[in-house]
């Protein structure tokens, strides 16, 4: 419980107590060396060693949870037929070039979970790294909106459907 406190990633802190009460039963060397050969074992079964880590990159949301509060006259905006798509990326993994496979990612569920829309997502006005990626991935602006509480500018972008689930 402690390791958690310290902020120590849940893979590690379950090493570490699994090594504290393996050490004295098998010996020092026996779980020095079981923890190396676990470690390659377990990473080398993954596409990326890193998923082992447990590392989130980030979030995505549909529908109703996607969208941001907007004024009476705005809503309207939400009537047409769209699935709203949101998502949040981890802070410390944005701007190293992970954004198109992480976007890539959620369009791809979106287009096997959900029937063929076009896809809706707001964007804070400041936020041009991410507009231009979403305008790399198909985008495009339709509309300048203002969120309800924070007052601060938004874009509202739209990803035309071509008809079928693979091209979401």
């Amino acid at each position: 419980f402690v390791l958690f406190l310290t902020g120590m990633p849940v893979a590690f802190a379950l090493m570490a107590v699994g090594f504290v009460f393996a050490g004295p039963i098998r010996g020092v060397i026996p779980a020095v060396n079981f923890y190396g050969k676990a470690m390659y074992t377990t990473s080398a079964s993954y596409a990326w060693s890193p998923l082992m880590f447990f590392m989130l990159m980030g979030y995505f949301c549909f529908g109703q949870s996607a969208r941001i509060p907007l004024s009476q006259e705005q809503q309207a905006l939400y009537q047409q037929d769209c699935l709203d798509f949101g998502l949040g990326m981890e802070p410390r993994r944005c701007g190293k070039g992970e954004g198109t496979a992480f976007m890539q990612a959620g369009l791809a569920f979106a287009a096997e979970t959900f029937p063929p829309k076009q896809l809706r997502l707001v964007v804070a006005s400041f936020n041009q790294r991410a507009i231009h990626l979403y305008q790399k991935l198909g985008f495009v602006r339709r509309a300048q909106v203002v969120h309800l509480r924070s007052g601060q500018p938004f874009e509202l972008m739209v990803r035309p459907s071509t008809g079928n689930n693979s091209s979401l």
